[in-house]
């Protein structure tokens, strides 16, 4: 996959195709299969930038040693030049390990894979706005976390609308946002606290415009990546539709991995799975500045998205595997120890076996399908002696 485009003189008209500009010294660049004729003095100034996103973690902290080796991958691909950054639910709806300790061991995966910008998906609202503002999103966790369309009232000050990277001498513009059908997926209880302003692709173009329209006053940037928690097929299909100048973007809510979906303009929109089975690694190739930057999006290592099932078939081949930070180990362990030390420590007993088949099961624990999450708890302190 590579993607071209040149910001226009036009404010909405953003980043067009290189194609059938006039150009009098031309150079002929082959990458990966695709030739592009692009300006002498566009390449000498070209600038690589490197953008590793994950999606939909959900604290699914088990799978943070893989995430971490194809990170330092891409460290090593671009040295200094490489950032991570995640399209939303990197907390919530987590498995025990990390929910037990409200997702602290995540926090602390984030930390260890150097992970420092995020979109806030629904579940990061969980707990609550305030959970989120003042624990999630606090300074101390090292996350910016994004969304353009979300009112930022008092309990969200540490929510933004975009965080400005400088990367290899280049001003990367990360703009977040979250799922237009929040109410859906949120309680009413939590609800009531978040007030969406705009859709997610109109408050994007918002902020792109801004950033892309030659005014340094009010901030301006060479690279607009988008970071939306919203599906990738919705994206693409929007009515209104991302405009030119946003240079790429990645999605998630869905939990699929869906690449080859594009924004009208052609720039590449990835949603790169969930639960940390999948790492999207793409290369900006970035000249000149401003409303007058060329940017070319390829991917890093010839996919679109790099997959925890194919990655462990090859290194299993080749008989060896990508470094990983001790650190992300350590976590795991931890969080399992504890896990496992806090889910043996009984909350109640029963007199005699529970058999959910039988008239006693079910006039106890009523028709629940499994035995799953906390749902007997309550059954079981209200018919059972207390210890």
């Amino acid at each position: 996959m590579v993607f071209e485009s040149k910001r226009s003189e036009g404010l909405h008209a953003g980043r067009t195709h290189l194609a059938g500009i006039a150009m009098i010294l031309t150079v002929t660049v082959l990458l990966t299969g695709t030739i592009v004729s692009r300006p002498v003095s566009a390449v000498e100034d070209e600038r690589m930038v490197t953008i590793a996103d994950i999606t939909d973690f959900h604290g699914h902290i088990e799978h943070g040693e893989w995430v971490e080796s194809q990170l330092e991958r891409a460290r090593r691909h671009n040295p200094g030049n490489t950032v991570a950054v995640s399209a939303g639910d990197l907390v919530g709806g987590s498995p025990y390990p990390s929910a037990v300790q409200q997702d602290r061991p995540t926090l602390d995966m984030a930390g260890v894979w150097g992970l420092t910008v995020s979109a806030m998906g629904n579940h990061e609202l969980d707990r609550g706005v305030d959970d989120f503002n003042d624990r999630i999103a606090a300074p101390d966790n090292g996350i910016a976390w994004l969304a353009a369309n979300v009112t930022h009232t008092k309990q969200f000050s540490n929510l933004h609308d975009y965080s400005m990277r400088t990367i290899n001498g280049t001003r990367v513009a990360f703009v977040g946002a979250v799922t237009d059908r929040l109410s859906s997926v949120l309680s009413a209880s939590v609800m009531k606290d978040v007030q969406l302003n705009d859709t997610a692709v109109r408050s994007i173009n918002r902020v792109a415009d801004r950033l892309s329209d030659g005014d340094e006053s009010n901030g301006e940037a060479d690279v607009v990546v988008a970071l939306i928690h919203d599906d990738a097929d919705a994206i693409a299909k929007d009515r209104t539709g991302l405009d030119g100048n946003i240079d790429l973007v990645y999605a998630g809510h869905t939990h699929a991995n869906k690449t080859g979906r594009h924004t009208r303009s052609g720039a590449p929109i990835i949603e790169a799975g969930s639960y940390g089975n999948a790492v999207a690694v793409q290369d900006l190739l970035v000249s000149g500045s401003g409303r007058d930057s060329h940017v070319t999006v390829r991917d890093a290592f010839g996919v679109p998205l790099e997959r925890r099932a194919d990655t462990t078939v090859r290194t299993a081949s080749a008989g060896s595997s990508p470094a990983v930070d001790q650190r992300a180990g350590d976590i795991v362990r931890a969080a399992n120890a504890f896990a496992h030390a806090d889910g043996d420590v009984p909350v109640s007993k029963v007199s005699q076996p529970y058999d959910k088949t039988g008239e006693r099961g079910r006039d106890a624990f009523g028709e629940t399908p499994t035995f799953g999450s906390d749902s007997p708890i309550p059954a079981v302190c209200a018919h059972g002696p207390s210890i």
